[in-house]
């Protein structure tokens, strides 16, 4: 008789199963009902919130993290997409960037920046836009009543938190909402009729477009401090001027 001789598909390496393992956890425990995604709630505002392996540290609720990890842009966080961005976090070289006109920060960190402001040079404000809508309705489209698209103001909070508008401007949310009710109404943006406590996607648009281009503007006028072999290490990653 002759043998049949079988073979094994090639194992993953043992860092790679790691992390798979402890994706596969993280989903479990966030997803309990399956739906087969994450949310914005589910990764920063869970009261105990995604997390990456051992002692890899990730900001979820910094907006380059999250424009990064959500690579189909679609509102919502794949497994795939969760997988790779923390098999991502474990093997990106680990360096600390001290620059003198802010707080230090890690090769992440400035990996995340650098690529959030070069994909909105190259795809846009508008891409930006529209992600941070998807992002703050979990996935689905803006309401809509009377042909007037809005959301409403637990989803402009999400955008509140999200760009951190009371750490940079120190406005409180009921300031921030007003604000961009007074510029609707100076754009003559029309608000739905029947529905209280939102804001017209007009103003959000004009806002998050705004928010985009000084973003961009800001990071090409003070850079970052980077050694050459730092350079070396993101250029990988992303291009570098």
């Amino acid at each position: 008789m002759g043998g049949h001789t079988l073979f094994s598909p090639p194992k993953k390496p043992s860092r790679f199963r790691m992390v798979e393992a402890h994706t596969q956890h993280e989903f479990e425990r966030l997803d309990p009902t399956r739906r087969g995604y994450l949310t914005i709630n589910d990764i920063a505002y869970h009261p105990e919130p995604l997390t990456g392996l051992h002692s890899t540290h990730i900001n979820f609720q910094n907006i380059s993290t999250l424009y990064h990890m959500n690579k189909s842009k679609s509102g919502v966080f794949s497994f795939a997409e969760v997988n790779s961005f923390l098999q991502l976090c474990c093997d990106f070289p680990k360096f600390e960037i001290s620059d003198p006109s802010s707080p230090p920060l890690t090769s992440l960190d400035a990996l995340f920046m650098l690529d959030f402001s070069h994909q909105i040079e190259k795809r846009g404000t508008s891409s930006f836009v529209n992600w941070m809508k998807m992002l703050a309705c979990e996935g689905q489209p803006a309401p809509t009543q009377d042909n007037i698209q809005y959301l409403l103001f637990p989803q402009v909070r999400v955008i509140y938190k999200l760009l951190d508008i009371q750490g940079t401007s120190l406005l409180s949310f009921e300031e921030f909402a007003s604000l961009l009710l007074a510029s609707a109404v100076e754009k003559s943006h029309p608000l739905p009729s029947d529905v209280n406590d939102c804001v017209p996607i007009a103003a959000i648009d004009s806002f998050l477009a705004a928010y985009a281009e000084s973003y961009v503007k800001t990071i090409a006028h003070f850079g970052l401090v980077l050694t050459p072999p730092q350079k070396e290490q993101l250029k990988r990653f992303i291009p570098l001027r």
